[in-house]
């Protein structure tokens, strides 16, 4: 292949990871977006009050700022299931958005694959650290808010505390373990399979 042909392939690969990019920073915008409105009316619906009790109740006590206070403090910062195993952790808690990781994190392997087959460019390094930067940063800041709104809705479904803390101990452990397996699988799957289709 002449070098223009190769540089038309080139360009047409990066146009291609371009769109394919801009796109992915799109639903990256909706789901956290929607997320963060899921949150905040799953909250407010759990707290069970009704527009005639907010307009009634202007301030929240010192004693419910106290309580909330020391609820949160009880529930790890940082919740490693949903860090780890944000698609399967997020359904399973009533999180259905988080299925959209599926997709997401398919598409920042694929950037990465494309990097590495196409030939390693500016930017091509530039898209990879975007694509991956901002899956990243989404999946800590659901890993850092869906703690506290899983655990106001286990307490209203009726859990103690305590089984609810159990569990999510075991999540921890278990997004771990499916995390290092997907990672295991998708370098697998890159190195030996992919390269012969």
């Amino acid at each position: 292949m002449s070098s223009s042909g190769r540089t038309t392939a080139k360009n047409k690969a990066f146009a291609l990871l371009s769109m394919n990019a801009a796109a992915f920073l799109k639903a990256a915008a909706f789901y956290a977006s929607h997320v963060y409105n899921f949150a905040t009316y799953d909250f407010l619906r759990e707290k069970g009050q009704n527009m005639e009790q907010e307009q009634a109740q202007e301030t929240i006590s010192q004693e419910e700022y106290e309580a909330e206070d020391e609820f949160l403090s009880k529930i790890p910062r940082l919740n490693l299931g949903a860090l780890f195993a944000a698609p399967v952790w997020g359904p399973v808690h009533g999180f259905w958005a988080t299925i959209l990781f599926y997709p997401a994190w398919v598409f920042a392997d694929n950037i990465l694959y494309n990097m590495v087959s196409t030939g390693f460019s500016v930017l091509n390094l530039i898209l990879v650290i975007l694509v991956f930067g901002s899956l990243i940063a989404i999946t800590v800041g659901f890993a850092l808010t869906s703690g506290p709104v899983s655990a106001h809705r286990a307490i209203k479904k009726g859990k103690t505390f305590a089984r609810y803390r159990k569990e999510q101990r075991i999540w921890a452990v278990v997004g771990i373990v499916l995390f290092i397996a997907a990672l295991v699988l998708a370098t697998v799957f890159n190195l030996y399979i992919r390269p012969t289709l």
